[in-house]
């Protein structure tokens, strides 16, 4: 049973004093590079082309690393969605390879931002558990280990008669992966990356909501909700699920229930507190903050209406603290040496979810001069990473194989 006492609230704006604070878009600009969005995505990208000698504007509108950030996991992993196997049924062996070969890049890149930031962030590289606890999920995770070790992951089968040696919870198969994944506060790594763009030059504003985009003169004019205007030769768009406004048809809204338990304590039966992920039914992924808090994430449901209600019928908040409470039943299910499982913050997150889990990065054709960066699901913050590095070779004219793969009109 939940106590009444949960903070309702995400965990890393609540745990965080602000690190800073920015302006209200006082002036008109002019720039060569205009980002609108300032959570995660938007904080690399105009990093990356700051740091790529641009003259660059970012727009939040609302204050830094909060919205979507906020409500991540923290989790930085290179598997998509249903993993190497499932992405090369979609894409092809050699570009899903391609993709993990930029995820393990964008993890070194995003270690570096992390550790030359002014706040600490908790970036800690971790292994990746995959396991199964039903015979019918055994083969794909057999499937997946030797796919990956045949292209040269470093991977490990965990079989049941050693499981139990390592982790408290029983499970048929299991695949470690080794090293292919991270943990971190994504509220502090936005503001360190966003330190680091106005370092490099960049403007950056929050509270400020573009509310127009047209074009004037050969630039891209945005009109913002502070009465100024910013004339741009370029657009990068990383809004999250407004994106839909723009690209119909890009994917599907996805509500995900997590809960936070209370900081510190012994993980037992968790060796090197890895990242967990159960791909059975239910599907939930586990993880450890930076303060030593269990993380439990998923249960994830499509069908939450515009009025917040369940199929239409049972409100959010409703089905919300049901999910809640199974969350916290499969923490103490899972680790039963763990003595600190008292869930302390609950709390929901919106995301899109592409129909084969990759971002969506490029431009498309009614946009002139406009790119999106959209970085969905369980591993956006490392796709924020390979978004803003492709974008800023996009920029230039330089338009390699891999970004077919990321293409709105893929």
């Amino acid at each position: 049973m939940l106590s009444e006492q949960i903070k309702k609230s995400p965990l890393w704006t609540s745990i965080n004093p602000v690190p800073a604070i920015y302006p209200w878009m006082y002036q008109d600009e002019t720039c060569e590079v205009c980002v609108v969005g300032g959570g995660i995505t938007g904080a690399l990208c105009a990093l990356q082309f700051a740091k790529a000698g641009m003259d660059t504007v970012l727009l939040a509108g609302g204050p830094i690393g909060h919205g979507g950030t906020a409500r991540s996991a923290g989790i930085l992993q290179a598997d998509p969605e249903g993993g190497l196997r499932g992405l090369s049924r979609q894409i092809g062996v050699d570009q899903a390879v391609e993709v993990y070969r930029q995820s393990s890049q964008a993890l070194q890149e995003l270690q570096d931002i992390a550790a030359q930031g002014p706040y600490n962030c908790g970036f800690t590289q971790r292994d990746f558990l995959y396991f199964a606890d039903t015979e019918e999920r055994m083969e794909d995770i057999h499937e997946e280990y030797l796919l990956k070790k045949h292209n040269g992951f470093a991977v490990e089968l965990i079989h049941p008669d050693r499981a139990r040696e390592r982790y408290s919870f029983d499970m048929e198969e299991g695949l470690l992966c080794r090293g292919e994944a991270a943990t971190v506060d994504p509220y502090l790594l936005t503001h360190n990356a966003i330190m680091a763009a106005e370092k490099a030059g960049a403007r950056i504003y929050e509270n400020t909501t573009v509310e127009d985009i047209s074009q004037e003169n050969g630039k891209r004019s945005l009109l913002t909700s502070v009465c100024h205007t910013v004339k741009a030769d370029t657009v990068v768009l990383a809004i999250g699920l407004d994106s839909c406004d723009f690209l119909k048809g890009i994917g599907s809204k996805r509500t995900c229930f997590s809960v936070v338990t209370e900081a510190g304590g012994d993980l037992s039966g968790w060796e090197d507190g890895c990242i967990i992920h159960h791909i059975g039914r239910p599907e939930i992924t586990y993880s450890v903050t930076p303060q030593g808090r269990i993380l439990a994430s998923g249960l994830d449901t499509g069908l939450i209406d515009r009025n917040r209600r369940m199929a239409g019928l049972l409100p959010l908040d409703v089905l919300a603290e049901k999910k809640f409470a199974h969350l916290q039943e499969e923490i103490i299910g899972m680790f039963p040496g763990i003595r600190e499982t008292q869930v302390e913050y609950a709390y929901t997150s919106d995301y899109l979810e592409t129909e084969d889990g990759l971002p969506v990065i490029g431009t498309q054709e009614q946009y002139p001069g406009c790119y999106f960066a959209i970085c969905p699901s369980q591993n956006g913050i490392l796709f924020s990473q390979v978004a803003a590095d492709l974008l800023v070779q996009m920029s230039r004219g330089d338009e390699p194989e891999i970004a077919k793969v990321y293409s709105p009109q893929r």
